[in-house]
């Protein structure tokens, strides 16, 4: 039977991550609490905040269901910054970033962040408004997107800033229904659940 034989594939797969005993806790967020992005150092490997923005010294951090307008200067600080955002601009390397899906962080979703500019010999030109895009069910993020959307370019050098700014809305789960502020079901909260039974469940929704 395909249907079994897919099964055994893909439990070979996941099985070899699971420790014996774990256990998964899931703690769903609350409307306004912080959500922090990360992003990969290509060079170390460890995940890292966002760059601080230049207005406040603060990572870019956004708030759980709500809509609002962002503004983070990016600071080209130093050669590294400068030449890492050359690199995102020419594909030549990916701004890898991810967001967690619950409050206690044990889960992220992939946040790969584009940069629609022009390279220049001395300088870079960098289109600076982006839209931020969640969507959210029942206290977890379940889809994030970051992405610039055609308005200035901006010249960006070697100790200068990029005004990067934008709109940042909330969806309820896979529309584009803004998600309620007087949501009537609270942040679920799941305890108890074994890496192994979350991955049966899992497998049996893949193969319904």
């Amino acid at each position: 039977d395909t249907g079994i034989m897919r099964f055994y594939v893909l439990l070979a797969l996941v099985l070899p991550s699971l420790s014996a005993g774990a256990v998964l806790s899931v703690t769903g967020f609350e409307r306004g609490d912080p959500v922090p992005i990360e992003c990969r150092d290509e060079k170390s490997g460890e995940w890292r905040h966002f760059y601080e923005c230049a207005e406040n010294g603060q990572p870019l951090t956004f708030h759980f269901g709500v809509d609002d307008f962002v503004y983070c200067g990016l600071r080209i600080a130093d050669e590294s910054v400068y030449e890492n955002l050359r690199a995102v601009i020419e594909l030549k390397t990916a701004w890898n970033c991810r967001v967690p899906m619950t409050a206690d962080r044990g889960v992220y979703l992939p946040l790969p962040i584009a940069i629609w500019g022009v390279v220049e010999p001395d300088h870079i030109h960098m289109d600076n408004h982006y839209n931020f895009v969640f969507h959210a069910d029942r206290g977890r993020i379940i889809g994030a997107g970051i992405y610039p959307v055609r308005d200035k370019f901006q010249t960006g050098r070697l100790g200068g800033i990029i005004s990067v700014h934008g709109p940042v809305r909330w969806f309820e789960r896979h529309s584009f229904t803004g998600l309620s502020s007087e949501s009537s079901e609270p942040p679920v909260v799941h305890t108890g659940y074994s890496h192994l039974q979350v991955v049966l469940l899992v497998l049996a929704s893949l193969l319904a």
